[in-house]
């Protein structure tokens, strides 16, 4: 039983930092206006990203698509909430 305790409370510690992190994230305002929101864009689809993000492009792990999602539904980007979306999200 002892050698099961030491790994469950690990879990459970990590599981507690990660869920901090993440509460955090939500606190942080990307943006305030539309204007602080941009597209960056992969070979076959695209993410909301906050204007001041130096990404030119995602990673698009070299997938060829004939269609870009994005470019195709004519997707923007909108600050909502203080986080950057794409628009239909």
């Amino acid at each position: 039983m002892k050698k099961l305790v030491l790994p469950v409370l690990t879990v459970i510690a990590l599981l507690a930092a990660a869920a901090y992190v993440l509460h955090r994230r939500r606190d942080v305002k990307e943006c305030a206006a539309d204007k602080d929101c941009k597209l960056i864009y992969s070979n076959c689809d695209c993410a909301a990203v906050p204007a001041a993000d130096p990404r030119a492009s995602l990673d698009g792990g070299g997938a060829v698509c004939k269609w870009n999602l994005c470019i195709g539904r004519k997707t923007s980007a909108f600050c909502r909430a203080g986080r950057c979306v794409k628009s239909g999200e």
